[in-house]
């Protein structure tokens, strides 16, 4: 296991610690998915737990296996295609995102959609 500031996640795996870089460290997923505290860091105890968007029109979604029931391969076609298991499409700031997650490697989608299905789950 490895340590992410105040929470422990299993990455026995290249493809764990590989997603881990991608999310954290590239894609800065965290910005956007996990809320702020009242000084304007990161709330490191709902990591990826969804927040407000700062347009103040609605929410981040949460991406924690809590509320996201989405199989590592949904979560690879989303980040290729923009489209859900449900059939809508990614909007917003997010569709950008997934233009750029599109152009690479499958390796490195699965292993950015592997790195989301081990989060700790918040509610």
């Amino acid at each position: 296991a490895f340590v992410s500031d105040d929470y422990v996640m299993a990455a026995d795996t290249e493809t764990l610690a590989r997603g881990r870089y991608l999310v954290e460290a590239l894609g800065h997923c965290t910005e956007c998915h996990t809320p702020r505290d009242a000084v304007g860091g990161l709330d490191r105890s709902r990591w990826m737990a969804g927040a407000p968007n700062p347009s103040g029109k609605g929410t981040i979604p949460n991406i924690t296996p809590a509320a996201l029931d989405w199989s590592e391969g949904d979560l690879v076609e989303y980040f290729t295609s923009g489209f859900t298991p449900d059939y809508d499409s990614a909007g917003g700031k997010m569709a950008e995102v997934v233009e750029n997650l599109s152009r690479l490697p499958e390796t490195d989608r699965a292993a950015i959609a592997a790195y989301v299905k081990a989060l700790p789950a918040v509610p």
